[in-house]
């Protein structure tokens, strides 16, 4: 009776490949990376371990819906005889992988300068505002970054197709199953492992959870594609828990009116005309001024006005980040939440009368300049 030695398909054995290429290299990374999960000092290694497995096992799924289409292209070139074609299906592969390598490394790169993940709302910031975003990074470290990912996008490209035949044997598909049975039961184990409970933590406004310990090493420190994944969840199948509503508690909301309605209540005959400049200094700390105590002169101009200014003492911002901040000065509302980077709307459904408007309009009837 002969003993079958059935290989595994060549889309397979490059996707698997692939795969493999992912699990050593974030391996790599967790053990260079201080504060990843593998180098976590909080939990024990079993737990570690679990975290990083399970990073490893959530790779497949990104790894048929991104690696198909790469490994699609190569092997369409193959078959074209158009020599022009061919050249143009191997150059779209080759930026397809550059792309998602690129994306890949620029995931690491964050998590190695600011211990996170590239988060959705990091992302929309990016592309929406890319030169502050590279002006605040190392050029040196985005420009490696780019280069080594475009070198690796043609290597691999070059290599899929001469995968070794050890990879595609039988003896190859036996360590592989061997592989995938260890990641599945330490991910298994870290999921049934015993609970080490954080603080109570504020979830969406109103409601309160405990959280596990490993589940946040698991979610945030392990890799790109768990991040992705619990990102994804929680943006998608999460919803916010609303406040209990109770009848008994009025909500009152100002009316929408025109800017010509809202200042025809004010009095002009006691008003003296006047210029008034509101200026922002974008993440000025209090004790960086002479007037709050700063040992340097590092704004003399400013600290030169506060000799003869009214100084406040105290001070409160409303958000410990710019695009939440600028805005109470101005408006006299809280900034707004959501569930996720909430960004004030064009026609909003409330009233936020901003004061250079008003100003405006009373500059306009000559009761302001």
């Amino acid at each position: 009776m002969m003993k079958s030695d059935r290989k595994l398909s060549p889309i397979t054995s490059q996707l698997v490949s692939i795969w493999l290429i992912f699990v050593f290299s974030g391996l790599g990374l967790q053990i260079l990376i201080q504060h990843s999960a593998l180098r976590n000092g909080e939990l024990g290694w079993g737990a570690r371990v679990a975290s990083v497995a399970n990073d490893f096992l959530l790779m497949w799924p990104f790894l048929l819906i991104l690696g198909l289409p790469v490994l699609g292209l190569g092997a369409w070139s193959v078959r074209v005889q158009i020599s022009a074609l061919r050249r143009l299906l191997q150059v779209l592969q080759v930026l397809l992988a550059w792309l998602i390598l690129l994306a890949y490394g620029a995931e690491w790169a964050t998590f190695y300068t600011t211990q996170q993940f590239l988060s959705y709302e990091g992302f929309c910031f990016w592309i929406e505002q890319p030169v502050q975003v590279f002006h605040w990074i190392s050029i040196p470290l985005a420009s490696s970054i780019a280069v080594c990912a475009l070198m690796a996008a043609i290597l691999l490209c070059q290599a899929l197709p001469r995968i070794p035949s050890g990879v595609r044997s039988g003896r190859g598909r036996a360590w592989l199953a061997v592989l995938l049975c260890l990641c599945l039961t330490a991910a298994l184990l870290g999921e049934l492992g015993p609970a080490e409970d954080l603080p109570l933590e504020p979830d969406n406004f109103s409601d309160y959870r405990q959280t596990r310990r490993y589940l946040k090493l698991r979610d945030y420190k392990t890799g790109p594609f768990a991040f992705g994944l619990s990102s994804l969840r929680k943006n998608t199948l999460e919803t916010s828990r609303p406040f209990p509503e109770d009848e008994t508690i009025p909500i009152i909301r100002r009316p929408i009116v025109s800017m010509q309605e809202y200042t025809d209540g004010v009095v002009s005959s006691g008003f003296r005309p006047r210029n008034v400049i509101l200026m922002l200094i974008e993440s000025l700390r209090a004790d960086q001024l002479r007037v709050y105590g700063a040992s340097r002169d590092v704004m003399p101009t400013i600290n030169e006005m506060s000799l003869e200014a009214r100084a406040f003492s105290k001070h409160y911002s409303q958000a410990s980040h710019s695009n939440y901040a600028d805005l109470p000065p101005v408006s006299s509302h809280y900034p707004l939440r959501s569930v996720r980077s909430h960004s004030y709307p064009k026609d909003p459904s409330y009233p936020r009368v901003l004061i250079y408007d008003i100003l405006k309009a009373l500059a306009a009837r000559g009761e302001s300049r």
